[in-house]
């Protein structure tokens, strides 16, 4: 795996005080927020998110919000998932911003409890690495080249049963020390992806790629 150039740092800037005061507010009513960041289509299965959000709040937490932050190329799919967020009973439960600027997905990632992935496949997960920079707990589904990206500093899960997925989800909300391991090991883990670390690596993939293309016949 060949880390991407980001600079994780947009996650630490001072977050937009409009919506931070939003969260805010919605925190002092109680209950979980769960995160998810990235484009609303078909292959990042909100549905699932929505359908872990729905075992959650049933099993643990009645008052769990999921936050879903990002644009999409698949405006059939968000009609869906808005469609079907609605017949759980989870209108007021789901949150779906759209795009926003990075200020507000900065108050995003300071008001999370956990972040939450069920990807059907994942290249690297620059949202990941923002989790983990934010210090925010990442609780994400086996996929593609997420385990490489997350390293040991994260709960990989073998499946996406509601249930199963709602049982991860309250270990990494409640369990305290899980929660301190999780976070440590996330900042070690940003630490070695860091432009600076991570920018030889990413010419030299480029070097070994440009030389066997010069080498073929």
């Amino acid at each position: 795996m060949t880390p991407v150039l980001v600079d994780y740092g947009r996650v630490q800037a001072p977050p937009d005080a409009r919506v931070a005061a939003e969260l805010a507010a919605s925190k002092e009513e109680g209950g979980a927020d769960i995160l998810f960041v990235g484009r609303i289509v078909p292959s990042k299965r909100q549905h699932e998110l929505v359908k872990a959000l729905w075992a959650y709040r049933r099993l643990y937490d009645p008052a769990a919000r999921l936050h879903l932050v990002g644009g999409t190329s698949s405006f059939a799919y968000l009609k869906a998932l808005r469609g079907f967020a609605n017949d759980l009973g989870l209108a007021g439960a789901v949150r779906i911003t759209g795009d926003v600027s990075d200020a507000a997905l900065a108050a995003y990632f300071a008001a999370a409890d956990v972040y939450l992935s069920l990807s059907a496949h994942e290249g690297f997960g620059v949202p990941l690495v923002e989790a983990m920079a934010a210090g925010v707990p990442v609780v994400t589904r086996r996929a593609g080249a997420v385990p490489e990206t997350v390293g040991p500093a994260a709960l990989l899960l073998a499946g996406d049963d509601p249930s199963y997925v709602a049982a991860a989800l309250r270990r990494a909300v409640t369990d305290a020390a899980l929660r301190r391991l999780l976070i440590d090991a996330g900042r070690r883990r940003v630490a070695m992806l860091t432009p600076e670390v991570a920018a030889p690596l990413f010419v030299a993939a480029v070097a070994g790629v440009a030389g066997s293309a010069r080498s073929a016949p």
